[in-house]
């Protein structure tokens, strides 16, 4: 209990049964029921992957409304900056998602 409330005060990461339930949160199932390790690498990717659109979504709103007052940690803007330059180098012109 202690450490799920230093996790929710962001003073500590999650106790392993929270982040396991965090994983399993979006889908309505418990930890339990995840047997493979596909299934949780699955469930990690779809993490990260919720996160860095919440990431991206609050950097457009930072980016396209500048008077709006919104804000990033620093460190969070160099990543998304990083990983945009990358992106860029990688796929430099847009293909079509329809091929």
């Amino acid at each position: 209990m202690v450490a799920g409330m230093g996790w929710l005060l962001d003073l500590c990461p999650p106790p392993e049964e929270l982040a396991l339930a965090e994983l399993c949160k979006p889908f309505g199932i418990l930890p339990s029921q995840v047997k493979s390790q596909d299934d949780w690498e699955f469930l990690v990717s779809y993490a990260s992957l919720r996160n860095l659109q919440g990431n991206y979504q609050a950097w457009n709103q930072m980016v396209a409304n500048p008077e709006s007052g919104a804000s990033m940690d620093m460190d969070l803007i160099q990543d998304m900056l990083e990983l945009m330059e990358e992106a860029k180098a990688k796929w430099p012109t847009r293909k079509s998602r329809s091929s």
